[in-house]
């Protein structure tokens, strides 16, 4: 398990720790520190280590400073801090740009700064995060099974995760790639989005991301939020073909399996097709959603809810009416007028506001296709 740099950063022993450089590595966790007084630190640095040095024993090093830092992220460690002082006074220029150009963080310290009782409370914090962890995989694992249990929900109210809404993301990539990526992955993914305002679980897996969103109402702009969240991952960790599937929001917190299902299903479908990488919802699948369903009954019911949406309430029936015989007309509008003893304009109109309640275009030749698959499943349930 690993901190954060913002958990690190908030501790009290480290209000006057400065980060002067590979600021935009702070996604990184911290898996544990280690103090390294030596030049030839590579074959010594852990994976995942935030490395201390005091310079007090610069007088012997055979290496310049930033010739440590090179090795030290050719090791894949965390981060380093420096401390200031009697034995390293200033940092030169070449050593802060090699740290801006690898994302790797720099940080510097005064002497006040007890490396000892920093380490005991990383250790510390390492330690509750690895308990809420552990929780945080059980329920990931319940979800991704669909077998959403009281224990479920008391480890959910355990670590107050809870929300009025609650919707299931999945990040996937075909490549091959290191565990350490994918940590720094659900960083990424954790602090934006709870930046954005959600509250997040999420555990790795082989080359994925499993996680849960939790917000006390609908987000407005959660589409654009969640585009950029694919491409924000994409741009710092350089995951070129990474798949961000994102399932339909649910209110039932014993629903969430569903939303999960509903991502991953998606990812089925979307890998197989020639545009590739990026951002998919599973509202957007279409046809493709009645398509090897488990239970086709259900699928129907949801596919015409969600593409007629608002039309389906008695007092929208009028508009109901309007678009099934404007869809069979072949969209025709004087057609479809004629066929219903109206005025051309009136058929304009009610067109306009059936695509405003909507929000789509029925010139979209895939939203008129979805549009007469609904009708048709209304008329098998007697609707029209």
């Amino acid at each position: 398990m690993y901190i954060t740099y913002e958990q690190l950063l908030a501790l009290p022993t480290m209000k006057d720790v400065k980060v002067v450089a590979g600021e935009s590595g702070l996604y990184r966790g911290i898996q544990w520190t280690q103090v390294l007084e030596f030049d030839d630190i590579e074959e010594w640095v852990g994976q995942g280590a935030l490395i201390w040095v005091t310079g007090v024993a610069m007088q012997i090093w055979e290496m310049s400073i930033d010739q440590v830092v090179e090795q030290a992220i050719r090791a894949k460690a965390s981060g380093m801090v420096i401390y200031l002082g009697a034995y390293i006074k200033t940092l030169p220029p070449k050593l802060l740009d090699i740290c801006n150009e690898n994302q790797f963080p720099l940080l510097v310290a005064p002497k006040e700064v007890k490396i000892v009782e920093v380490s005991y409370q990383i250790a510390e914090m390492i330690f509750a995060n690895q308990k809420r962890q552990d929780k945080v995989n059980d329920i990931i694992n319940d979800v991704y099974m669909n077998k959403i249990t009281d224990n479920t929900c008391y480890l959910m109210e355990n670590i107050e995760f809870q929300g009025a809404f609650y919707r299931c993301l999945s990040l996937r990539s075909e490549t091959n790639t290191e565990q350490t990526r994918w940590n720094n992955v659900q960083n990424i993914v954790t602090n934006y989005l709870e930046k954005n305002h959600y509250r997040v679980i999420a555990g790795t897996g082989e080359n994925n991301i499993s996680a849960v969103l939790a917000s006390d109402s609908r987000m407005p702009d959660e589409t654009q939020v969640l585009q950029r969240l694919a491409e924000k991952v994409e741009q710092i960790c350089g995951l070129s073909d990474l798949y961000e599937l994102i399932g339909e929001a649910v209110p039932d917190v014993r629903q969430i399996g569903i939303s999960m299902r509903q991502a991953l299903y998606t990812y089925e479908i979307v890998k197989r097709r020639p545009a590739g990488k990026g951002a998919y919802w599973y509202r957007n699948l279409g046809v493709y959603r009645l398509i090897c369903s488990e239970n086709i009954e259900t699928a129907r019911v949801e596919f015409a809810n969600d593409y007629l949406g608002e039309l389906l309430m008695p007092k929208n029936r009028e508009l109901l009416e309007t678009l099934a015989v404007y869809i069979r007309s072949g969209q025709n509008m004087t057609q479809a007028a004629d066929a219903m003893f109206i005025h051309i304009n009136t058929m304009k109109y009610r067109i306009k506001k059936i695509e405003q309640m909507l929000d789509c275009s029925l010139k979209d030749v895939d939203v008129a296709n979805c549009i007469y698959i609904s009708l048709a499943i209304c008329e098998t349930q007697g609707i029209l």
